[in-house]
């Protein structure tokens, strides 16, 4: 079992007009006044810092607001609980239900369990998520890190679902994007002018959002499209674009 020590209990999150203003302009660009102030509810109840990605926000098509939080947000949440004891596992195991605390099989697991302690509990709260209950289909087709990582990626639901049960009064409602079965982000460099792809796709981080960047010789546009979404455009800055394109490069 791990033994993380509780943080001392935190002040409120408070972010000033100016952050408020960056966060309405880039991290929950298109939302309501009113989805902007469920958001920074959302970031003050948890304490997750919105500028690291520990929370994020996202609006589908249909208007429809997702609140979620990255793997490690979720595990600096409980962490900040005084009851809380430290985790058991993940194990890992196959059709044949036989647990294992480490995966070594080609194929992915049919299951991953993690458990969550706390201290006045005389046994730790198991949460088991289900490969074929998790793993997210596109066209038929795996999602990337799933294909590469099987084990972690469903290992990560399994925590996930574990904290949740632990801890529900921090992170009730709060969901990751591996639990969600959302497509990965994808990139292109695409030339506005003659519409040709000036660079292989970069792999960007996962995510509900499939990213197009247009180029011109004084502007770069990214395109943002989702089956879910629909298709948004974003200036960005020279800077960004560069920035952008090192991501794509460096994975």
């Amino acid at each position: 079992m791990s033994n993380l020590v509780p943080e001392e209990k935190r002040e409120l999150q408070v972010f000033n007009d100016e952050q408020v203003a960056l966060i309405k302009r880039t991290i929950c660009n298109g939302a309501t006044d009113d989805e902007l102030k469920l958001f920074i509810n959302q970031c003050q109840r948890t304490g997750l810092d919105p500028f690291t990605r520990q929370i994020y926000f996202s609006k589908g098509k249909d208007g429809k607001v997702q609140i979620q939080a990255t793997i490690d947000g979720l595990r600096l949440t409980a962490t900040r609980n005084p009851d809380y004891a430290g985790q058991v596992g993940p194990f890992w195991c196959g059709k044949d239900g036989v647990w294992k605390d480490v995966w070594l099989a080609d194929e992915a697991p049919a299951a991953a369990k993690v458990g969550v302690a706390k201290r006045d509990w005389k046994e730790p709260l198991y949460a088991i998520a289900l490969w074929k209950e998790y793993a997210p289909y596109f066209n038929d087709k795996l999602a990337y890190q799933w294909q590469l990582r099987p084990a972690l990626m469903l290992a990560k639901c399994a925590e996930a679902l574990a904290i949740r049960k632990a801890c529900p009064n921090e992170v009730s409602g709060i969901y990751t994007a591996e639990e969600m079965k959302e497509p990965e982000l994808k990139a292109q460099i695409v030339d506005v002018e003659t519409g040709e792809v000036t660079e292989e796709p970069p792999k960007l981080s996962a995510g509900s959002v499939e990213h197009t960047i247009e180029q011109s010789p004084a502007t770069h546009t990214l395109k943002s499209q989702s089956g879910d979404s629909g298709t948004t455009d974003k200036q960005i800055s020279k800077e960004e674009f560069e920035q952008l394109k090192l991501a794509g490069k460096g994975k």
